[in-house]
């Protein structure tokens, strides 16, 4: 039995009490899993005038897909369920809605984390509420009804799967399918909720004080999880595999930095450094591992699966689901996890056309 470490916060003191409140499932080193596949989606929106109908491509064509197919034993919705300005995400009727398709239209587990569309970009000055109304709202209001309303355990769940939140931040999840950790994060665009670019401000309506305080806090937690969902993998022998989920992109090419840099290195190099902490802890840790590690992100147009640090950790792959503007005829990714091809430890094809991901992220081609 693998004991659980429970993260207790309080206020100005972190401490990680370790507590047996959870039986991590142990499988021993020789209980080697045949390979299996989940789908991954996110980012499902779309510019005005657009020839495409995301709410049938969402609603009926990926949502159909993933409720059918018994292989399919789960989903993760890398965030951004709506634009804050036309009112499909920053307000709670939007919030229930995405609920209701995991819970009545999908009808398998859903494993949510929030994106920036879904709170941090909540106070723009053409934010729409859900009548059509201008109306920018609190980003820590938002992020409150998000905790509130889309982090419930996800229906289904098998006890097998040791699935655990992290205490006061119940969007980082931990579980394990087969011989599998999966970990979410919260880790967003829009500079991970930070006001950190003088010409372009991000916190329009709360205190500054109090929002970086928090982003603080939210990077302080990310880390602690992180660490924890890699120790379990390094520990149990028979994991064979991680895989993460984020909504933000930390690999999206930055103008200044060395173009001569992996992506890893461009992501910690940043003089912003909003994904520093996390880009750093995620070199070492599964430069560490020596198990195949995966990165699933959202958005940023480009759909791909790449290596963002081939030497540093080359066991480190990224996907770039589909969404954000873009490849709406793949509609989502079904991810295949084949652990023991050490050549390809993952796939990634187009849940509705069938197409593998492209193996370069190219920002000029997005559209």
């Amino acid at each position: 039995m693998h004991l659980s470490t429970k993260l207790i916060w309080p206020a100005g003191n972190y401490f990680v009490v370790l507590a047996a409140w959870l039986c991590w499932p142990h499988h021993g080193a020789n209980a080697a899993a045949p390979e299996f596949s989940f789908v991954a989606f996110g980012d499902m929106y779309d510019k005005p005038a657009s020839a495409y109908d995301i709410e049938k491509i969402l609603y009926q064509d990926i949502a159909v897909q993933i409720r059918t197919k018994t292989e399919i034993p789960f989903a993760i919705d890398l965030g951004d369920i709506g634009r804050p300005e036309n009112g499909s995400s920053c307000n709670d009727a939007a919030l229930l809605k995405r609920k209701a398709l995991w819970w009545n239209v999908m009808v398998k587990p859903v494993f949510y984390t929030p994106g920036d569309n879904d709170w941090t970009d909540c106070d723009r000055a053409k934010t729409m509420d859900e009548n059509g109304k201008i109306n920018p709202v609190s980003e820590l209001y938002r992020l409150d009804q998000v905790r509130k309303w889309l982090t419930d355990t996800p229906q289904g769940i098998d006890k097998s799967w040791g699935y655990e939140r992290q205490e006061n931040f119940p969007e980082n999840a931990i579980w394990r399918y087969r011989d599998v950790v999966f970990i979410t994060l919260h880790i967003v665009g829009t500079f991970n909720g930070r006001d950190l670019n003088p010409a372009r401000p991000e916190t329009l309506i709360d205190d500054k004080a109090t929002t970086a305080r928090l982003a603080d806090e939210r990077d302080q937690a990310n880390a602690l999880w992180l660490r924890r969902a890699f120790t379990l993998a390094a520990e149990d022998g028979g994991v064979r595999a991680v895989v993460m989920a984020i909504q933000a992109d930390p690999f999206e090419p930055y103008t200044g930095v060395n173009p001569g840099a992996t992506l890893l290195e461009q992501c910690v190099a940043h003089p912003l450094g909003m994904y520093k902490a996390f880009c750093s802890d995620l070199g070492q840790l599964a430069g560490k591992l020596n198990k195949p590690v995966l990165l699933i992100h959202g958005d940023t147009s480009p759909y791909c699966l790449d290596r963002p640090a081939a030497v540093a950790a080359p066991l480190l792959w990224r996907l770039n689901a589909p969404g954000d503007f873009n490849a709406f005829d793949a509609g989502a990714a079904l991810v295949t996890v084949a652990a023991g091809d050490a050549a390809r430890p993952f796939q990634a094809v187009g849940l509705l056309n069938g197409q593998p991901a492209p193996a370069e992220c190219k920002f000029e081609d997005a559209k």
